[in-house]
């Protein structure tokens, strides 16, 4: 992590659930992560430092397997109200946009696009009254995480 600037966070990317961004440490030798997802979560994996430049994004998806204990697990929060679609397909073209539609929850929503194995991520952040977004790069199919989250 040689040129990065600590602290660091790793933002986990659990498949079908709001991602969470985390303190890992304050040095390159002072890194560490208590899972608190359930056994059998998939989760893809990004660290940044404090200056948002993404480390990388690891070219796994990791599956949370039984640990000595399970007092750290935190249910999932639920919003009922909050919903995520996009226009993706089976037939979704990778030269054409990528549309996003919020529905529900409170703005601001945080919108991260990430590919499994890069180098970097796409972080906006969607204001009142808009509630779309049109992403422009590598489409469905191509190893893309995306993880949006309501206020």
């Amino acid at each position: 992590m040689n040129g990065s600037s600590p602290p660091y966070v790793l933002t986990t990317f659990p498949i079908g659930m709001k991602p969470v961004t985390t303190l890992i440490g304050r040095g390159v030798d002072d890194l560490n992560l208590v899972v608190t997802y359930a056994v059998g979560t998939q989760l893809v994996l990004a660290i940044s430092d404090l200056d948002g430049s993404t480390g990388r994004t690891l070219p796994y998806i990791f599956n949370v397997v039984a640990g000595y204990i399970t007092q750290c697990v935190i249910p999932p929060q639920v919003h009922s109200t909050f919903s995520f679609t996009s226009n993706a397909s089976e037939e979704t073209s990778t030269a054409g946009p990528w549309e996003f539609r919020i529905s529900g929850g409170v703005p601001p929503y945080q919108l991260v696009v990430t590919s499994i194995s890069s180098s970097g991520s796409t972080s906006v952040t969607i204001f009142f009254p808009d509630k779309t977004y049109a992403y422009f790069g590598k489409g469905p199919g191509s190893g893309i995480v995306v993880g949006t989250s309501s206020s």
